[in-house]
């Protein structure tokens, strides 16, 4: 995966998190989406906004549903792609 990394005027850094970033000092880390078992009576992972502030209109917004549950890194690669196209 290509890291996304956006630096604000005011020094501040925002990017997708990921265990190999490098070290940007102290971090406030906010969850963008939620890869979760899909809803009730569904059967697969969902890929849903937060009502964070970076998704501004998007929040809510079902970026995948019914992802094969033995798919979950699909469904977290869906993710990654729609926030870094979308929302970073």
């Amino acid at each position: 995966m290509d890291k996304l990394i956006v630096l604000e005027e005011n020094g501040d850094v925002t990017t997708l998190h990921s265990d190999d970033l490098p070290d940007f000092g102290p971090a406030r880390v906010a969850r963008a989406s939620h890869v979760e078992p899909g809803a009730a009576g569904s059967d697969g992972w969902d890929v849903v906004l937060t009502d964070h502030p970076l998704n501004g209109d998007l929040a809510g917004h079902v970026v995948a549903a019914g992802i094969p549950m033995n798919r979950r890194q699909q469904a977290l690669d869906a993710e990654v792609e729609f926030l870094q196209d979308h929302v970073l």
